[in-house]
């Protein structure tokens, strides 16, 4: 072990997997939920916008009107922020949900690939890191990576670990927060 630790410290080029958990099925299902949510919302906001008509109790059939433009629009961009609302969380849970996590030799870095939608994976210096969780932590580690606005997740409940005493020596040596 310590000779595999060694070279893999003075080659500048090798990458040692540090964790792994592929669910790029799960993911695409998502993604797909999450579009034909955005479609649903956005078809029922184009219908309410042009097709709603008032309840009308007066036996008058000339003062039939539209409903009243400010509660047709209203109800409208509700609707449609509802379809933007539950896309962005489906697209958002797949960007922060980790894919590998992987150590870069000599450099002090980490490489982070997500599920998400046409992202690149992420170099991280290990300094700019901070993970939370543990040998306690049985479900999920949050990963927290400074300048980022989200957390991203690790599930150590089916994903694998590759290299726990590695991991646990950087979730050791990132206890206190500059």
């Amino acid at each position: 072990m310590l000779v595999v630790l060694r070279r893999f410290l003075t080659d500048r080029n090798s990458t040692l997997l540090l964790y792994e958990h592929d669910r790029s099925r799960f993911f695409r299902l998502v993604g797909l939920a999450s579009l034909s949510q955005l479609g649903f919302w956005f078809y029922t906001s184009h219908l309410i916008a042009t097709e709603l008509r008032p309840w009308n109790r007066q036996k008058d059939a000339a003062k039939k009107t539209l409903a009243p433009l400010k509660w047709r629009m209203g109800l409208a961009a509700a609707s449609a922020s509802a379809g933007v609302l539950i896309a962005a969380s489906g697209l958002l849970y797949a960007h922060r949900s980790v894919k590998r996590l992987e150590a870069v030799a000599g450099r002090s870095a980490l490489r982070l690939t997500t599920h998400g939608f046409l992202t690149r994976p992420l170099h991280v210096s290990v300094r700019d890191i901070r993970i939370r969780g543990g040998e306690s932590s049985r479900q999920q580690l949050t990963i927290k990576v400074k300048g980022k606005l989200f957390f991203y997740l690790l599930d150590t409940s089916q994903g694998q670990i590759a290299n726990r005493r590695l991991l646990n020596d950087i979730i050791a040596s990132q206890r206190v927060w500059s």
